[in-house]
């Protein structure tokens, strides 16, 4: 306990630069011997060999690069170097690492010219041979400030254009709409309800086109997409590739030749030996007769008998 209380005051007398004892050693008991630090070494750096003028630019000096380099080099058993070459050294790294970053921005820099310059010759290829190309606009359009009828016409002018033989699911062109029809009855399920009944096959075909890749909504849950694609890729991965003309016949009326409103249910059959709502059963004729029969028959059995 002795040992531990004076090693406790001594440390302590050492940090704020004080000797706790008069002498630079004292003995504790008979063996052990405690060596205090000189005046000359207290503000001395142990690993670059510093001497600090005070023991805050000491403090000061432990939070240096400097020092922390020193450590890790005693750490590797080699011997510390001077604050001069320890400087040399960083600014002959810095200006290595910069000459190495600008050669791989001017390297980077070709690159891009490179595959800028292969655009440019694809474009320039198509535009010969008579594609269109599709170009961004330099400025985007102000949508805040369109009306209802100036947006639609916008998205008229850019939106993708479907003809008959386009499929509303995917980019499959067919020859025509029976071939489109029967392509996506057979890839997606897609059928006309109550076809026998379209009067206008084709202005169906073209306002479903239009409602598809001009408005960007769902042919089932009339749910409203940025894209053409994100519209087809809802209806294919949720199963929405059917029509809703049940649920919406005022959309399609124009389209048929009968009136989509509400249908009164079919009237269902009654099975035999249902009870009516008079409470009697709607088989007792024939009910009755087989009875009857029953009782003729007893009555035989009963006269043969006798």
């Amino acid at each position: 306990r002795h040992f531990t209380w004076c090693s406790r005051f001594s440390m302590a007398f050492i940090v704020h630069g004080a000797n706790p004892f008069p002498t630079s050693s004292q003995t504790v008991g008979n063996e052990l011997t405690i060596h205090q630090p000189s005046a000359e070494n207290a503000l001395v750096c142990a690993t670059c060999m510093f001497k600090a003028e005070s023991h805050d630019d000491l403090r000061d000096h432990y939070k240096t690069e400097w020092h922390r380099h020193n450590l890790k080099r005693k750490v590797a058993g080699l011997a510390p170097i001077a604050l001069a070459d320890f400087e040399t050294r960083v600014s002959a790294y810095v200006g290595t690492g910069s000459e190495a970053r600008s050669k791989k921005k001017e390297h980077l820099g070709k690159r891009a010219q490179e595959k800028a310059a292969k655009r440019e010759a694809a474009k320039q290829t198509q535009q010969g041979e008579g594609q269109e190309v599709n170009t961004p606009s330099s400025s985007a359009p102000d949508f805040a400030a369109m009306t209802e009828d100036e947006y639609m016409d916008w998205k008229l002018q850019n939106s993708v254009k479907l003809d008959p033989g386009d499929s509303l699911f995917d980019n499959h062109h067919g020859e025509g709409l029976a071939d489109n029809l029967a392509y996506m009855s057979r890839t997606f399920g897609f059928f006309v309800p109550y076809v026998e009944h379209v009067s206008d096959v084709e202005g169906l075909a073209h306002y479903l086109a239009q409602k598809v890749a001009v408005g960007n909504v769902c042919l089932w849950c009339n749910r409203t997409f940025a894209t053409l694609e994100a519209v087809r890729r809802h209806m294919v991965d949720k199963g929405h590739c059917k029509l809703d003309v049940d649920g919406s016949p005022a959309e399609y009326s124009d389209f048929y030749d009968v009136d989509l409103g509400p249908r009164p249910l079919l009237q269902e059959e009654e099975d035999e030996g249902w009870v009516t709502d008079d409470g009697e059963s709607d088989s007792g004729g024939e009910g009755g007769d087989d009875d009857e029969d029953d009782d003729d028959e007893e009555d035989d059995d009963d006269d043969e008998e006798e």
